[in-house]
């Protein structure tokens, strides 16, 4: 598995685009591993009720006692946040390396989709919709900074 992450951060080398999409994405998973945490903490006894109800619906699927999932959500899920963010950026980035003209508005494009779908399919003890605005929100936040970026890096190549 981590031969395979290996070779999966090899490919920043390929373009400034790719590498300016994988810091982009780990702006954007902190961002949203941050949300993780807070709502989680926030939403605390909705977060045991919903494990209480998956567990009368389905059984006891990991044997692990409800404290010790609680935890495991707040330290463990953001780091995987931040990896699944940083390679789907990484991946956003050798994309755009491929497309020829108006790269930035098809980067806020693919964004705001992209903050759509995450927020669809995000599940965290908090309301749909502010799950969804927070996402779309982190998401436009990461094309302004993959465009930053990107402007900086092609600057910096024109300089040299």
């Amino acid at each position: 598995m981590f031969l395979k992450l290996g070779k999966i951060l090899k490919k920043r080398n390929e373009s400034f685009y790719a590498n300016n999409g994988f810091v982009a994405g780990i702006v954007l998973g902190i961002i949203v591993a941050l949300f993780s945490i807070m709502t989680v903490f926030l939403f605390k006894e909705r977060f045991f009720s919903e494990l209480s109800q998956a567990e009368k619906q389905y059984g006891k699927l990991i044997m692990l006692d409800k404290d010790s999932l609680y935890w495991l959500s707040i330290i463990v899920t953001p780091l995987v946040i931040v990896i699944v963010h940083s390679i789907i950026g990484l991946y956003i980035g050798i994309f755009i390396n491929k497309i020829k003209e108006s790269k930035n508005i098809v980067i806020l494009l693919a964004s705001i989709t992209l903050g759509v779908i995450f927020g669809l399919i995000t599940r965290l003890p908090a309301n749909r919709n502010l799950i969804l605005l927070g996402n779309i929100i982190a998401w436009v936040l990461f094309a302004i900074i993959f465009i930053y970026l990107n402007n900086r890096s092609k600057t910096q190549k024109n300089e040299v």
